[in-house]
């Protein structure tokens, strides 16, 4: 799948993304490495909305107890949840044509290659970079500091099990760091070229 030439000159608020936020076995092998939990936000008209996916997972392996204090999520919490490949069709009719968002994307690429190989979104764009560009002057720009330079704190989760190092809330706050970025960085009237400038991670040209 590609995006079209003539694509790249719609404004960015005309494209639909899904800001995906997974969690793992923190492994960097292919045979260790397994998806514990992960969301997906939609958005739209450069708006977040309240469309999600978000899936505790089996991995089918252990997860490690070290991998388990960041997240806090452990073996007996996945016991009976489906697996990846049980969910995997939902998880690629929600991000049909639909291009992909993440915090340190670098990661969830490597993921998804492990585990969904036949996976292949029209750009993946990081908001970690964006966040670079906004704000040169800065050294730290991880998805914590993000939250706090802009602010964000307001349209987090909240309630039992809203975390950070959870699929669904970090999906969320990424969500509303790349609007807010995107806005600083572009503004409404800038294209997806422009964005794509910014923040592209991968994209399959």
């Amino acid at each position: 799948m590609k995006i079209l030439t003539s694509e790249y000159t719609k404004k960015w608020t005309e494209c639909d993304y899904v800001v995906l936020d997974l969690e793992g076995t923190g492994a960097q092998h292919r045979d260790k490495e397994g998806i514990v939990d992960i969301a997906g936000i939609l958005v739209k008209d450069g708006v977040v909305t309240q469309e999600h996916f978000s899936y505790l997972l089996n991995p089918e392996i252990s997860i490690p107890p070290f991998i388990s204090r960041i997240h806090g999520i452990t073996d007996r919490d996945v016991q009976g949840r489906p697996t990846l490949a049980e969910v995997k069709k939902d998880i690629f009719a929600f991000c049909d044509r639909r291009i992909l968002v993440s915090h340190n994307a670098p990661i969830e690429r490597r993921v998804l290659r492990f585990r969904l190989p036949e996976f292949e979104p029209l750009a993946l764009l990081d908001t970690l970079k964006m966040s670079r560009s906004a704000y040169r002057e800065e050294k730290k720009h991880g998805l914590d500091e993000v939250i706090k330079r802009l602010n964000l704190q307001s349209f987090l989760p909240c309630g039992t099990g809203a975390k950070r190092h959870t699929a669904y809330y970090d999906a969320v706050a990424t969500a509303h760091a790349f609007v807010v970025l995107a806005e600083q960085l572009i503004g409404n009237a800038g294209t997806l070229q422009d964005i794509l400038k910014y923040s592209v991670s991968e994209s399959r040209q």
